[in-house]
């Protein structure tokens, strides 16, 4: 039962980072196409498109949140690598700076995902709209923000998981991580 319900973990985890890869590119798309509307309307039709910019704006914005959740995902994101690369002989110390790294990275991931959740809140609770599409509730784009932070405290700790199971595995006398 505990495999097949972590096969079944592991698929669904797989979708939505499927998901989220689709996802990504069609905003980006997106916000690529608006911005060759916007201009082509503006300087070849003379006609200004009031409607371009926010979407532009809202889909660029949730690209950059979900490639901080994707670096983090794929172990891109900001680290010390130079300090990985002097100490790619010792496996303990550099496992153990890797944690720490990550650690740390995911005090701030929870820090900013906390006030996101807060400033979630404070918008719905606002009931707030965009001042041009005033049909569009703020609170959806301060909700993405909220659940892509959860993603990216979710991937941290996944990776300070694979670095505490590579401590206790070098602890058993493998250097490599990999069982005997």
């Amino acid at each position: 039962m505990e495999n097949t319900l972590g096969l079944a973990a592991r698929r669904l985890w797989r979708r939505i980072e499927s998901a989220t890869d689709v996802l990504v590119g069609t905003c980006l798309v997106v916000s690529a196409l608006c911005a060759f509307v916007g201009v082509i309307t503006r300087y070849v039709f003379e006609i200004s498109t009031w409607w371009v910019f926010p979407i532009q704006h809202y889909t660029y914005v949730f690209v950059i949140f979900v490639g901080a959740a994707l670096a983090a995902r794929r172990r891109i994101h900001v680290r010390v690598e130079v300090l990985e690369d002097v100490l790619k002989n010792n496996f303990k110390t550099r496992t153990t700076l890797r944690l720490i790294m990550h650690a740390v990275a995911l005090v701030m991931a929870c820090y900013f995902t906390y006030a996101a959740y807060v400033f979630m809140l404070w918008v719905w609770a606002g009931d707030q709209v965009d001042t041009v599409l005033t049909w569009f509730p703020l609170g959806v784009v301060k909700s993405l923000v909220f659940v892509l932070g959860l993603f990216f405290v979710a991937y941290l700790f996944r990776d300070i998981n694979a670095s505490v199971h590579g401590l206790r595995t070098a602890k058993h006398g493998c250097s490599n991580g990999a069982k005997r």
